[in-house]
C-alpha cells in the first residue's frame, strides 16, 4: 500500500499547501507560491519539490493517488478584492435594481447607520437590463417575453465586453420558461460566455436572494471556470484515475464541472474544510468545541465548531452579498498577510483587502514589491526574528539569509503601527469596514 497515496491541496492568494499521504499513513507538508495567471504552475512547482525532497515523480503520485482533494480561495479573494468578471444581468422589466434596493435596509447591525456606506455592485446599474415578461404568483404567464428586448441587451452586453450573463425573473421559481428562453437566445448570441439562470441555480421563494445568488455566481463563474479546467487538465496529463474533488462551502465535495457551472458553492472552498480538519485533530483530547483561524496572504477567516458540528446556514449576507445557498459559517476580515496599508482620505491608516499575492509579494520578499504589506510590518517590527529568506520565486521554500533586501532589518515603528492596526481589525470583528469588506454577517 506503500504505492498508494492521497494528496491534498490549498491554493491561496499567496501560497499552495500540499499534503502527501502514503499507504502506511505517514503524512508530509509542503508549500510553493501560487500563481494567480496560471494556478496549475503553483501545483506543478509543488509537485516538483516534493520529487525533489522524496524522489517520487508527479506522474507516480497522481497516477496513483485515489484521492487528491483541493481546496482554493480564488473565488473569495476575487470576492474580497472585487476582482470577479466583467457581469451582466438580464431582469423583469422594473426589477432590474433589486440588488441594489435589496430588502429595503443595510444588513443587520447596520441597517439604522446612515454613514455605512452602501455595498459595492457586482453588476453596476449600466449592465443591469430589464425585459418585458411578467410571471405572476400563481405560475400563470401576465405578460409573453419580448425576446427582441433579450437579443437587444445580449448586443449591449457584447458592446461592453461582458464576461458572464446571469438571468433571473420574478417567479421564475413556479414557471421557468420565461427564464429558460432568454437563457437560450443568450447562449446563441453569446457563445462561450458563462450564463447563470437564476431558477436553475438556486430554485427557492424570494427574488432578491435568488438574484443576488445568481449575481455572485456569474461573477465568479469565469474565474472558477478557468481555474478548475487548468487543474483538471493538468492531472490528467499526469494519469490521473480519478477526478480532482473540490471542497465546496457547504463542506461537501465536488468534480470540477459541477464547480465550474455553481462557482457559488466554492466561495469558501478552502476554509470550509476548517472544521473538519480541527474535529480529526481534536478527536485524540475528546476537544468537539473548537475554534480555527487561517490568516493567508489576503484574508483572515474564523470558523467556529460546537459539540462536533460546525455552522450550516442559507440566506445569508457573505461579504455584504446576499447568497441563498447552504454555507458552513466562516467568518472573513480582508486582512492577510499580504494586505497592503493605505491613507483614507482623513489621513487614516487601512489595510486592505487589496492584496500584494505572491506577485510581487511583499516589498520584503525583495521581487519588485513596493507597497507595505502586514508581512512587512511583521519585519520591521521584529528585527530580532527568524532571519530566513522569503519564498523564491520557482517554488516557494525558503532558504537561510537576510530577511531584507538592503541586508538589515530596521525596529522601523511604522511596522509595528500597521501590526495593530491589523490586530485590531482581526479583535473587533464587529467594528465597522470598508464597503465590500469586513463582517462577514450570518
Amino acid at each position: 500500500m506503500q504505492d498508494h497515496y492521497r494528496l491534498g491541496i490549498d491554493a491561496g492568494g499567496t501560497f499552495t499547501d500540499f499534503i502527501l499521504a502514503d499507504g502506511r499513513g505517514a503524512l508530509r507538508i509542503f508549500k510553493a507560491l501560487s500563481t494567480p495567471d496560471d494556478p496549475t504552475q503553483a501545483i506543478r512547482n509543488g509537485l516538483a519539490l516534493i520529487e525533489e525532497e522524496t524522489g517520487i515523480t508527479p506522474q507516480q503520485i497522481v497516477s496513483n493517488a485515489d484521492l487528491c482533494i483541493n481546496g482554493t480561495t480564488v473565488g473569495l479573494n476575487a470576492l474580497i478584492t472585487h476582482t470577479g468578471a466583467k457581469t451582466g444581468l438580464i431582469a423583469t422589466r422594473g426589477h432590474e435594481d433589486s440588488i441594489e434596493i435589496r430588502l429595503g435596509h443595510k444588513e443587520d447591525g447596520y441597517r439604522y447607520d446612515p454613514d455605512y456606506p452602501p455595498a459595492t455592485m457586482l453588476v453596476p446599474r449600466y449592465l443591469r437590463r430589464g425585459v418585458t415578461e411578467r410571471v405572476i404568483s400563481t405560475g400563470a404567464v401576465h405578460t409573453p417575453l419580448d425576446e427582441d428586448e433579450v437579443r437587444e441587451a445580449c448586443r449591449h452586453f457584447l458592446r461592453e465586453g461582458v464576461e458572464s450573463v446571469a438571468v433571473s425573473f420574478v417567479w421564475s421559481v413556479l414557471e421557468p420558461r420565461h427564464e429558460l428562453r432568454a437563457a437560450e437566445i443568450v447562449r446563441e448570441m453569446m457563445p462561450g460566455v458563462p450564463l447563470t439562470v437564476g431558477s436553475r441555480l438556486y430554485p427557492q421563494l424570494r427574488e432578491y436572494t435568488r438574484t443576488s445568488t445568481a449575481v455572485v455566481n456569474a461573477y465568479l463563474a469565469p474565474i472558477l471556470k478557468r481555474y478548475v479546467g487548468s487543474v483538471d487538465a493538468y492531472f490528467q496529463s499526469l494519469g490521473a484515475r480519478q477526478p480532482v474533488r473540490y471542497f465546496q462551502s457547504n463542506g461537501g465535495l465536488a468534480p470540477g464541472s459541477v464547480v465550474a457551472d455553481r462557482s457559488v458553492y466554492a466561495i469558501n472552498s478552502g476554509p470550509a474544510s476548517a472544521p473538519q480538519a480541527a474535529l480529526w485533530l481534536g478527536e485524540p483530547w475528546g476537544l468537539t468545541d473548537i475554534i480555527t483561524v487561517d490568516m493567508g496572504g489576503t484574508s483572515f477567516d474564523i470558523t467556529l465548531t460546537r459539540n462536533g458540528q460546525a455552522n450550516v446556514s442559507k440566506n445569508i449576507d457573505f461579504l455584504r452579498y446576499r447568497i441563498g445557498v447552504p454555507m458552513i459559517q466562516v467568518e472573513t476580515l480582508g486582512a492577510g498577510g499580504g494586505s497592503i496599508g493605505w491613507i483614507d482620505s482623513m489621513g487614516l491608516l487601512q489595510m486592505g483587502p487589496q492584496s500584494a499575492g505572491s506577485q510581487p509579494g511583499p516589498a520584503c520578499y525583495g521581487r519588485g514589491g513596493e507597497r507595505p504589506t502586514t508581512t512587512d510590518g511583521a519585519g520591521l517590527s521584529h528585527p530580532r526574528g527568524p532571519r530566513r529568506r522569503p519564498p523564491a520565486a520557482g517554488r516557494g521554500e525558503g532558504a537561510r539569509g537576510d530577511p531584507h533586501p538592503s541586508g538589515r532589518a530596521p525596529g522601523d515603528q511604522r511596522g509595528k503601527g500597521r501590526l495593530r492596526h491589523v490586530h485590531h481589525r482581526q479583535q473587533q470583528h464587529g467594528e465597522r469596514h470598508p464597503p465590500g469588506v469586513g463582517r462577514t454577517r450570518l
